[in-house]
């Protein structure tokens, strides 16, 4: 950011707490949706687990509130740090932000509530540069784990198959959040893109889905578009034509750029700046929204929520866990798509557990379904292992016995119920809490 004097300031997070802190803001605050911010009391800055700040007391709109508030440099950097997930910051009532990039003007907490965001890019006083300083130190890592000792491995099963549920209705509970200001479509539409960009670069493959959603696809494909058509507008348009990868073939780019320039549905481009340092190149976000692209565009005959829902339903003799899956897969895998173009299998899991399947339970119920519910509950709980990621690989290394680290390796729902130990405990380092978890969860079986 540059201020007075040419000078340049690098925020971080700490520092925007000194700022909400002191209140070196300017008088007329709105949030981000336009309403009327003042502010009574910014709270106690909170150094221990948890939100940024207790207590703050804020008028929003002419109404008072009492909670507590979270600071980030973005919006995104809410769901980055997985609180979207946590139900730890369920009492948020105030999301403060440098910069605004979320797609809606809202933040949604773990219980589907959605929270006020107030933009600190514009709202800065004269006496920022006071509030320059250099900040020490390093997280604490514990060395022992009590959770997992002396826990074998079918209880080990019980007590993560109970945590793994509790992390999908935390699932589903986001995606009710955002169905508030979407629809089943738009939500199966950005979740795979979502999934499709990994932690670098989900977001942007959310603004993609945002700024072309899944209605105009369906409206231009009714109007004439092709495969090669939307696939360009959704690379040219993003940018990411602009950067290459070593799997991508230069003769198939040309024919994107050259698609992009004679399509008449949109000439509109969104500003993305992609993160692309050390990543994979069949995991480059191009690659990733060509495999995806198939899957996107099969659908629009119909749509992505009846092909979906079709996967589920099948004669109540031939509805096993194998079957679905077999079927979840082949909604992705494109027979005509040619390598790096035909999305993994791995990868396909990944988006089925974290996206279709939610989704899934979360219409089932709305709609009062209670067998597709169930059957879509039965497929989560029986899905195969997903490949392991950075968390699960250090908790399996640190404090997981061999017969514990074999249990992972045999269903999602495990996997997910480690997730949530993490997220809910480890991150915030609470191993008392987390001890007295395992007590409860021991005393259920």
């Amino acid at each position: 950011m540059k201020v007075e004097g040419g000078f340049i300031l690098e925020f971080n997070e700490k520092l925007l707490c000194h700022i909400w802190d002191a209140q070196h803001l300017t008088k007329d605050l709105n949030t981000v949706s336009g309403k009327p911010l003042r502010i009574i009391y910014p709270g106690r800055w909170n150094t221990d687990r948890g939100p940024d700040f207790r207590d703050i007391v804020v008028e929003i709109d002419g109404t008072l509130f009492r909670g507590d508030a979270e600071v980030h440099l973005d919006t995104y950097g809410w769901k980055a740090h997985g609180h979207d997930d946590d139900f730890h910051y369920n009492n948020v009532i105030l999301h403060i932000v440098y910069e605004h990039n979320g797609y809606t003007d809202y933040t949604f907490t773990e219980d589907g509530s959605h929270i006020e965001i107030i933009e600190l890019k514009h709202s800065l006083d004269d006496d920022l540069s006071k509030l320059i300083k250099k900040y020490e130190g390093s997280p604490f890592i514990p060395q022992l784990c009590h959770f997992f000792a002396g826990i074998d491995a079918n209880s080990l099963q019980a007590i993560l198959s109970k945590l793994g549920n509790d992390r999908m209705k935390r699932k589903v509970n986001r995606f009710a959040a955002e169905l508030y200001f979407s629809d089943f479509n738009q939500l199966i539409y950005q979740g795979i893109l979502e999934a499709g960009g990994y932690s670098k670069n989900s977001h942007n493959m959310i603004q993609i889905a945002n700024f072309y959603p899944y209605a105009d696809l369906k409206r231009w494909k009714a109007e004439g578009m092709t495969l090669l058509e939307m696939q360009a507008i959704l690379v040219c348009g993003s940018g990411l034509s602009e950067h290459l990868t070593s799997v991508m073939d230069d003769n198939f780019l040309l024919d994107l750029k050259n698609c992009y320039a004679l399509q008449n549905f949109t000439s509109t481009k969104i500003d993305l700046e992609w993160q692309l340092f050390r990543i994979r190149p069949t995991n480059h976000p191009l690659i990733r929204l060509i495999q995806l692209s198939y899957m996107i565009y099969n659908s629009l005959e119909t749509s992505l929520l009846a092909i979906t829902l079709n996967v589920f339903s099948v004669p109540i003799n031939e509805r096993t866990v194998k079957t679905i899956s077999v079927n979840l897969h082949k909604l992705f895998y494109e027979k005509t798509a040619v390598k790096p173009f035909r999305i993994g299998i791995t990868r396909i899991d990944i988006i089925n557990v974290n996206i279709i399947i939610p989704i899934i339970i979360l219409y089932a119920e709305k709609m009062g379904y209670e067998t597709l519910a169930n059957t879509a509950w039965d497929i989560y709980r029986e899905y195969r292992a997903l490949p392991p990621n950075a968390i699960e690989s250090m908790l399996k290394k640190k404090y997981m016995n061999e017969s514990q680290q074999s249990t992972l390796g045999e269903k999602a729902i495990y996997q997910q119920g480690l997730l949530k130990l993490y997220k809910d405990f480890c991150q915030y380092h609470n191993c008392e809490l987390c001890v007295e978890r395992k007590r409860e969860l021991i005393s259920e079986m």
